[in-house]
């Protein structure tokens, strides 16, 4: 039994984030900011992340992979959608990233 609330914890997970991807990309609204700091982490246990100010002018995270965290430098400019009610958001599928740090 055990076993299987671990299986069904990690398809609930893997739902919620597929759901709140969805609904950030296709309601969300864009924001274009700069890449304020960088955290390139080539881990199983944890993600890269990009970090930027929001309008409001806090500071926030979008997750990426590792090699595309590799993409990028502090000061770069960034293309994300912010969810609409959740504090989550997704760099712009359309924005693609191509030189290499």
């Amino acid at each position: 039994t055990f076993g299987i609330l671990i299986i069904a914890f990690l398809v609930y997970i893997n739902y919620y984030q597929n759901r709140m991807y969805n609904e950030t990309i296709n309601k969300g609204s864009k924001i274009r900011t700069f890449v304020t700091q960088i955290d390139c982490t080539d881990s199983r246990k944890a993600k890269s992340r990009l970090y930027f100010r929001n309008n409001n002018n806090e500071l926030k995270h979008v997750n990426v992979s590792y090699s595309e965290c590799l993409k990028y430098n502090s000061g770069d400019t960034i293309s994300l959608f912010a969810h609409e009610k959740e504090d989550w958001y997704e760099i712009d599928p359309n924005y693609v990233k191509s030189s290499v740090r």
